[in-house]
Parts: structure tokens; C-alpha cells; sequence
């Protein structure tokens, strides 16, 4: 399980994300809150920062994860909401919600609770094979209008799986940005 550990790749998609050209750029074209949902939050830091980053009235950010078992009781669900609740005087637009990648019930729960998502985000959810499907359908299934990863790529070396779900979505009618694939890359 690599759900409880930060990523360096998700400071660079923070950085990337509330730069000028990217996300606040997005809001400025909507009468209403951005609506972002991060995939496999983990403890949070990405949709946290964002959150905090863009502000009150201008995102509403809803991160999730699946509800599962680390021990002594706890839940990563549990972690991620201790997490949100610990930060909510700097990212009081930040949500918790369970989600576990191609599961209908908990795919309608998060629909129909938090209604439609603009963008979806997430930093190194693309390192086992078996999960990429159900994450690519996730993702359709909350008809996500843009999808923005962040990938080091492990294993090493291995672009099999990012190409395999990219292929996915490509299939699905979205269209891989050059400017993704440099994020990725990088």
C-alpha cells in the first residue's frame, strides 16, 4: 500500500495546477466554484493545497480514497478525514469521501452527494496494472470533463501502464494533452 506516503510529484502538481495559466484559468470562465475531485488522496497533501491555494468561493475540492485497513484500527479514509478536519481553517472548501476505483456504489454515493466534477486530480495512482481500468472508469463514470496526473513512473523505466491508461481514456473521448505528458515526463 503507498496510499500514506507523499509523493514529490504531487508538490510539482500543485505548483503546476495553481499556476496562473492552468486552473485559475478554469475558474474564471465559471459563474460558479470549480469543482475539482482528487483520485487516491492518500493523506491529502494535493487536494489540501489546492484547495487552499485557490480559496474559498473560487474551488470546492473533494478528496478520496478507499477505506482501507493500515492498522491499529484505522482506515486511510480515517487518516485522510483526520487530515482535511486538521486543515479546514486553511482549506475550508476541502471535503473527504470514500472512493474506491470502479466500485458503482461508491462511484454513485460521491455523484450524488457531491454532484459533477470539473476536473479530477491525482499524483501516482498509475503503478499497478490491475487498477488502471477501474481508475479510467472512474473517471468516465463521474463525467470528469479534464483529467490532470502526475506520474514518476514506478517501476522504473516502466511507461507501460501510464500509456496503457491513457489509451483507456483516449477510447473513452478525451484527449491526451502535450502538456500532460511534459508533466508526466518531467
Amino acid at each position: 500500500m503507498t496510499g500514506l506516503h507523499l509523493w514529490n510529484c504531487s508538490l510539482r502538481l500543485v505548483r503546476y495546477l495553481t499556476s496562473p495559466t492552468e486552473l485559475p484559468r478554469t475558474v474564471t470562465k465559471l459563474s460558479r466554484p470549480l469543482r475539482i475531485v482528487e483520485l487516491g488522496a492518500g493523506t491529502g497533501l494535493l487536494g489540501l493545497a489546492v484547495a487552499n491555494r485557490l480559496g474559498s468561493g473560487v474551488s470546492e475540492v473533494v478528496l478520496t480514497d478507499p477505506d482501507v485497513a493500515i492498522g491499529g484500527g484505522w482506515t486511510s479514509l480515517d487518516v485522510l478525514r483526520a487530515n482535511v478536519e486538521a486543515n479546514v481553517a486553511i482549506s475550508p472548501t476541502a471535503a473527504a469521501a470514500k472512493l474506491l476505483w470502479g466500485d458503482a456504489g461508491d462511484i454513485a454515493a460521491l455523484a450524488g452527494h457531491h454532484g459533477v466534477f470539473d476536473v479530477a486530480i491525482g499524483s501516482e495512482l498509475l503503478y499497478r496494472e490491475d487498477s488502471v481500468a477501474a481508475l479510467a472508469a472512474t473517471v468516465v463514470e463521474l463525467g470528469v470533463a479534464t483529467c490532470v496526473l502526475a506520474q514518476q513512473t514506478r517501476p522504473a523505466a516502466n511507461m507501460a501502464i501510464e500509456e496503457h491508461f491513457v489509451r483507456l481514456m483516449e477510447a473513452s473521448g478525451y484527449a491526451a494533452s502535450q502538456q500532460l505528458r511534459a508533466l508526466r515526463a518531467a
